[in-house]
């Protein structure tokens, strides 16, 4: 299957690997792999920090750079939810949103892609312990992404895979440390607490790339014993089923 891939800027400037991952996880699924290289950045952070007619811009480009006939994938599901909720008012006309929508159909997270395009129904992974998946709004992609992966693991003998109960961690580590980094600690600080002392966590896994680094970061910095790690790093090390 030919499948087109969007790199998030975060993920080509900060985390390559990210997207490297996701290439070696599609091929394994003899998935043709296309990468348009004009391609720049979704336009979230503009859009959230206020600078709309600057998304607005970038929004119309990547309605350009991904008017495709087949899958597009994502390794990154806070940009899939932001241009789930957003691209299709971003362009000047209406032929343009509605090229947007047909990309919003066509737009997967990895996981999704996986289970819903590809089928897959089990995700075998080398681990024994608590695997903790954050909580988002029932209604966003992200959430869509978690319950997939929950899904995928459930039939691992010794793996036990539970949501949070406990919010924070999209505040924490996402849009919070760019404006009040106070704050942000304090949310991680709580929310790090309630993985080690309540969830007694040792694995914990979400799609969201700057967020996972930002908290990876400040789990190191508490020497926290936990392992952190992106869908790629779980998808790649498993086997697919």
């Amino acid at each position: 299957m030919k499948v087109h891939i969007f790199i998030p800027c975060g993920v080509d400037l900060f985390f390559p690997e990210v997207g490297v991952k996701m290439v070696r996880i599609l091929r394994q699924q003899a998935c043709d792999v296309v990468y348009n290289s004009a391609q720049v950045c979704c336009g979230k952070y503009a859009m959230y920090m206020g600078m709309e007619m600057e998304a607005q811009q970038v929004g119309q480009k990547y309605i350009k750079d991904f008017f495709v006939e087949e899958p597009i994938v994502c390794p990154d599901s806070a940009c899939v939810n932001y241009l789930k909720k957003h691209l299709h008012r971003l362009g000047l006309a209406q032929l343009e949103n509605a090229r947007a929508v047909k990309i919003q159909e066509n737009l997967y997270e990895l996981t999704d892609f996986l289970v819903n395009v590809l089928g897959k129904k089990k995700l075998e992974v080398p681990y024994q312990g608590t695997l903790v998946l954050p909580t988002y709004p029932v209604d966003s992609s992200r959430h869509k992404t978690l319950v997939l992966l929950q899904k995928l693991l459930k039939m691992n003998d010794g793996l036990k895979v539970m949501r949070a109960n406990k919010k924070g961690f999209e505040v924490g580590s996402d849009i919070v440390p760019l404006t009040a980094r106070k704050l942000s600690r304090r949310l991680l600080r709580q929310y790090k607490d309630y993985l080690k002392e309540e969830a007694g966590a040792n694995f914990f896994v979400d799609a969201d790339v700057n967020a996972l680094h930002y908290f990876k970061q400040y789990m190191q910095e508490k020497k926290v014993l936990l392992k952190v790690m992106h869908t790629t790093d779980l998808l790649l090390e498993g086997k697919l089923i």
